[in-house]
């Protein structure tokens, strides 16, 4: 299902023999359009028209719909059908199943009740919504692109606000093995057995894991809340307000969090409080930017461990306190920068897909006159 997306992100990269895909298999050709069952995934309008197929047929996912075109009906139309707001709501509508596995049925599908103009206005129709969806698609693009690049120039200056190029250079004074500046780190526990009474949805504790940690160094949602039995008990550690956190082991190793009040975690995530030699919040953003670089040099063989050893030689960048306290200030601000201008976008994102949505739902619909929408469009243009 990850490789059905519309456009030029389909997927048909993989490449079998059809003896392997003779069972347990969706098969459809060219020209065929899939509609996926599964939710999020129908409501997020990822049907495709599939196109380029090697020897011209294809086999996929259970979880698809195949929609072959008659005579009667242009396949590109079709296509457009299945992203209109009609077909998405009333599909959606007629899900069935439990949360998080709801299917739309076979006989949604076929009893789909469309009016069909005539092929010459289906193409035609079509011919329209690949011209002004393409434009749209374009757009969607550059912001995608702006977002990267907006991304990319933060970790720039962040890296170089924190020296990260030179710290491995052991004659310089301002490098120091990062045991120099803690004076704690301890690595996080889970409360022995299934015992619920551990946790509490309404403690003060938060208790995070790799899920807690998001893009920046701010830590999102806690992964669950230690009851007071646990805290009275010592059955996890505490760590204190300012704390560093890192995710030390699995797929997100090299993940890097700051707490501005107590918290605790699971045994992947390593908790790091400062000395008065290092600002932890600049420890923070350091280390955030030494993700990749810490996932390179860390020892391991499979799978990506940041054991406490490996942590406590890694050079970090130590200027005097004010400095740190500018850099963060600077770093800060950049974020909040970059925080907004994507959050610009996506909603600007967000939008172009209502209007695309919005675009194809009159022109299949019969409620806009493509002829004069795309003469009116061109003069707009011109």
């Amino acid at each position: 299902m990850e490789s059905v997306w519309p456009g030029k992100n389909l997927d048909l990269s993989q490449i079998c023999l059809k003896g392997t895909v003779s069972n347990g298999y969706t098969r459809f050709e060219d020209g065929d359009v899939l509609v996926p069952k599964i939710t999020p995934t129908f409501e997020a309008s990822r049907s495709v028209l599939v196109d380029g197929l090697r020897n011209g047929a294809g086999a996929g996912t259970t979880e698809l719909h195949v929609l072959r075109s008659t005579s009667r009906i242009e396949p590109r139309y079709l296509y457009y059908l299945t992203h209109s707001q009609p077909f998405l709501k009333l599909g959606e509508a007629a899900m069935y199943g439990v949360a998080g596995q709801k299917r739309v049925p076979d006989d949604f599908v076929r009893n789909f009740k469309v009016e069909l103009p005539s092929l010459e206005e289906q193409r035609r129709i079509a011919d329209f919504l690949d011209a002004e969806t393409s434009r749209i698609d374009c757009l969607e693009e550059k912001y995608v692109k702006t977002d990267e690049v907006a991304f990319e120039r933060f970790i720039a200056n962040l890296a170089s606000g924190v020296s990260r190029s030179s710290v491995w250079d052991e004659s310089l004074d301002n490098s120091l093995p990062l045991r120099r500046v803690v004076s704690w780190v301890k690595t996080g526990a889970t409360p022995p057995g299934k015992d619920e009474s551990y946790f509490d949805t309404a403690g003060d504790v938060p208790w995070y894991g790799p899920a807690s940690f998001g893009l920046s160094i701010d830590i999102e949602k806690a992964d669950n809340y230690l009851s007071r039995r646990s805290v009275a008990s010592s059955l996890v550690p505490i760590f204190p307000a300012e704390a560093v956190l890192l995710v030390g082991i699995g797929a997100t190793a090299g993940k890097v969090g700051y707490i501005d009040e107590q918290g605790s975690g699971n045994q992947q995530i390593t908790a790091i409080t400062t000395n008065g030699n290092m600002r932890s919040r600049f420890l923070a953003w350091q280390l955030w930017a030494a993700r990749d670089e810490m996932r390179e040099v860390a020892p391991y063989t499979t799978l990506p461990i940041i054991n406490n050893d490996f942590l406590k030689s890694l050079p970090v960048y130590v200027p005097s306190l004010a400095e740190q306290d500018a850099i963060v200030a600077q770093v800060d601000r950049d974020w909040r920068f970059y925080q907004d201008m994507s959050k610009r976008l996506k909603q600007a994102k967000e939008k172009l897909a209502e209007r695309k949505q919005a675009l194809i739902t009159a022109a299949v619909t019969g409620q806009l006159d493509v002829t004069t929408a795309g003469r009116a469009t061109s003069e707009l243009r011109a």
